[in-house]
């Protein structure tokens, strides 16, 4: 245990309080992530999927923000890939209710291991069907199908400039036709890896990179289409916002990434904790004195520690905690003594 000792407030503490503030926690995964960048910051915006291009939201010159919708494609593959999914889904269902019901008759003796078995080998096969097509819309950006889809809407993946429109409105293309140019404002994205199956799951992403002494908020862009060929993870594109700083091509650091749904939980700054005597504390400051409290780690989240033991618009101390920190071992030591 601590052995709370009561020292001055000093004039420093006057300009270094906080508060304990709420902040939005989701699901979080913590991986490594590569720094990559363009051959040039011009990039092309394709198609996606096959279609008819049936109108163009922008012109040549515009300016464009990240998720600004550029061209609208009509595609007969999209309304199959949909029909398609809407079709699995229902087998699925279908299909685990008979499973339930006929191991409940493989119990009783009434259904052959054998049956059985071929039942269970069709239920996998379609939900393998399932997941495969549910990835290949999520990296479309369609999370959601309620019935066919035949509309598709290209967006764009980055802040920039139309240079070029490339393809004419009412033209027939193909999943990799190059639309439209731009010209990005950023210069450094990251791949994230993440197992398939972790990152089915993602929702209104966020995500924060921590390379060396820096951290950046990333912008989640999109699913890449293939897996990594040496782990078959998923790989997931992110952009950094522009910095003045040099960042290594090719380094890897770490990125936590949170998904929905997100709570409301109780946190402090970095700053302003520490380890004392084997605990996690927190300096609060009263009328005249200053004293450690032991709080709860729960995890870091950026600039935050996600703590318990504090309540909310508590106040405490958030910078030079070594000063505290090394007065109360001094007292600690003298009262050994």
């Amino acid at each position: 245990m601590i052995k709370l000792i009561l020292f001055l407030f000093t004039a420093i503490s006057l300009f270094a309080n906080a508060k304990v503030q709420y902040i939005k926690l989701g699901k979080l995964y913590s991986t490594s992530a590569q720094v990559v960048t363009l051959k040039n910051l011009t990039q092309n915006i394709v198609t996606q999927i096959p279609g008819h291009i049936e109108e163009y939201f922008v012109k040549e010159g515009d300016s464009v923000k990240k998720g600004q919708k550029i061209a609208r494609i009509k595609s007969f593959v999209l309304s199959e890939m949909t029909s398609r999914y809407l079709s699995l889904q229902n087998e699925v269902a279908v299909l685990k209710k008979r499973y339930k019901n006929a191991k409940a008759l493989y119990k009783k003796g009434i259904m052959s291991y054998n049956d059985l078995a071929k039942l269970k080998t069709t239920l996998k096969d379609k939900e393998n069907d399932l997941t495969s097509l549910k990835l290949q819309l999520k990296i479309l950006g369609i999370t959601k199908v309620t019935k066919p889809i035949e509309y598709y809407t290209i967006t764009s993946h980055a802040d920039g400039t139309i240079q070029k429109i490339l393809v004419p409105v009412h033209t027939n293309v193909k999943s990799t036709t190059p639309l439209v140019e731009i010209l990005s404002q950023s210069r450094y994205y990251l791949v994230a890896f993440l197992s398939v199956e972790d990152a089915l799951r993602l929702k209104d992403i966020r995500a924060i990179f921590h390379l060396g002494p820096y951290s950046f908020r990333a912008s989640f862009i999109k699913i890449l289409p293939k897996v990594d060929e040496e782990t078959a993870q998923a790989k997931l594109l992110f952009e950094l916002p522009k910095t003045n700083k040099e960042l290594l091509i090719g380094a890897f650091g770490d990125i936590q990434i949170q998904s929905a749904p997100y709570k409301k939980v109780l946190a402090v700054k970095k700053s302003a904790l520490t380890m004392l005597n084997g605990d996690w504390v927190v300096f609060l400051p009263s009328k005249e004195e200053v004293e450690p409290h032991v709080v709860k780690l729960v995890d870091f989240v950026g600039e935050y520690a996600v703590i318990e033991g504090l309540k909310p618009n508590q106040e405490y101390i958030d910078s030079d905690i070594y000063l505290y920190k090394s007065r109360l071992l001094k007292e600690s030591i003298g009262d050994e003594d």
